[in-house]
Formats: structure tokens, sequence, C-alpha cells
């Protein structure tokens, strides 16, 4: 595995040291990660759900007993990239993946400050069948093979990331860095894809496209609207009983100092 666009765990969190090497006030940075998250117990007391959130390179390590090795941990994702954000800079990460709702270990999150939830998924279009019948639990049945799990991670592309632009700043330097995170559902959830990728990711696009200048409370009230969108589609057609993953926010600032910003890329 010499190509170091192959995500494996080494150029994966050599990319993430090259993002934020050099880091400026004023710069903008986003992080996105595609591809399969999971959980580990957590061994310091510093997670309230007891368990660490990680996700899984290209060559995780699968054991007999069904356990695993060589992930990359939220702590991790936090050390190498939240704390290199200088104050200034505004960092997004996106993580379309299972398990992803605080895999950047921020202070602030929209579960509990979440806003009203949208009008029922009941109501609008319904995919049609062959929009959703290849969708499943991210992982499960969308390659074939006795090692399925890494041989669908290995199809995922990785790119180094382009180098930051520099932009102005005002003379009154801020105080803290902005950062920012998007998880494709809560800790304790699994997301759906298919062999295109993640529900997750599509719908974050497609709303960014329609809307760019959403702010923060939009975008996460039509994200988590499509996604239940999608889900009732998706179990309707395939006769499933998937509940909708409900994606997170974090933030390294309080709540109700993002929700009404438009998003800022």
């Amino acid at each position: 595995m010499g190509d170091e666009r192959w995500p494996t765990r080494e150029n994966i969190v050599r990319a993430m040291r090259d993002l934020v090497a050099g880091a400026q006030p004023g710069d903008h940075y986003v992080f996105h990660f595609s591809g399969h998250g999971g959980q580990v117990k957590n061994e310091d007391g510093t997670e309230k759900s007891g368990f660490d959130d990680v996700i899984w390179p290209v060559d995780i390590e699968l054991r007999d007993d069904d356990d695993f090795e060589n992930y990359i941990k939220d702590d991790e994702i936090h050390d190498i990239l939240v704390e290199h954000v200088p104050p200034g800079a505004h960092f997004m990460m996106v993580f379309d993946c299972c398990h992803s709702g605080t895999m950047a270990d921020l202070p602030n999150d929209s579960e509990d400050t979440r806003p009203p939830s949208p009008s029922s998924a009941s109501s609008g279009t319904m995919f049609p069948p062959s929009a959703v019948k290849n969708i499943r639990v991210r992982g499960t049945h969308d390659v074939s093979g006795t090692d399925g799990t890494e041989r669908k991670v290995k199809q995922a592309k990785f790119s180094a990331p382009l180098p930051p632009q520099e932009t102005v700043i005002d003379d009154e330097q801020p105080t803290s860095a902005d950062v920012t995170s998007w998880g494709a559902c809560l800790d304790d959830q699994i997301t759906l894809g298919g062999r295109s990728g993640g529900i997750f990711i599509k719908a974050f696009a497609n709303a960014l496209r329609k809307n760019p200048m959403e702010t923060y409370e939009q975008l996460l009230r039509t994200v988590t609207r499509e996604l239940a969108k999608i889900t009732a589609s998706v179990n309707f057609h395939n006769h499933e009983d998937y509940d909708p993953p409900t994606p997170e926010l974090e933030s390294s600032m309080p709540m109700d100092q993002v929700y009404d910003r438009p998003i800022d890329i």
C-alpha cells in the first residue's frame, strides 16, 4: 500500500497533520471522512456513554473475537486537528459514518439543544425503488466476499488536502477558533449507505447546492428531514424497519451562537 492517497491509518493521520500545519488566522479548512465508524470501550472515564467513537481506515485489523484494532479514535482526531486550529481560523469537519455524532469531541453539540423537529417525513416525495434498493446499513451487504467490510472501505477515494488559502483579517485578533463538526448520526446510532456512498453526505451536499446561504440551524433541519424521508423510502421499498439516523452538529462555541449563522466554508 505505497500510494499516499490510499486511506490507511498512516496516510489519513499524515493528511490530517498536513491539513492544519501552518494554519493561520482567517484560513478556512474542511476535513471530510466517508467510510465506516465504530465504538470502543473508553478507558479513561472521559466519555459519558462509556465509549470512544472511532473511524476505520482501510487497514483496520478485524480480530477473531469481532473486535478490531488500528482504528483512529475521536481523541486523536481532536488532538491532531482541533487542537491545532489557531484563533480566527474556521474549520469544518464532516463525518459520514456510523457512531459519528461527537467524533471531534467538541464541547457543545445539538443533541441537547436541537431546534424543534421538522415536519413528519411521511409527507413529501417518496423515492422510487431504483433509488433506494441498494441502500442498507453501512458495511453490511454492499459487496460480496468473505471480507466484505474491508473491501467496502477500500473502494473509498482518498485525496491529500489542498493547501489552505490566505485571507485578510481584521486588526482585532479573535481569541478562539471557529470549529464545527457534522456527524451523520448520533453516537449510539448507525447510518445507511449504498454502493454510491452514504445517504448523509448526499443529503448534506444537495442541501448546500440548493441553498448555499443556509444557516447552521436550517441545514440541520433540512438534512434531518431528508434522512427521515430517505429512510422511510428504504423501509417501504425494501420491507425493512430502520430507524432514521439523526445528524448531529458539534461546535467549539455555544450552539446559540452557531445556529443563526450562515454556513461559511
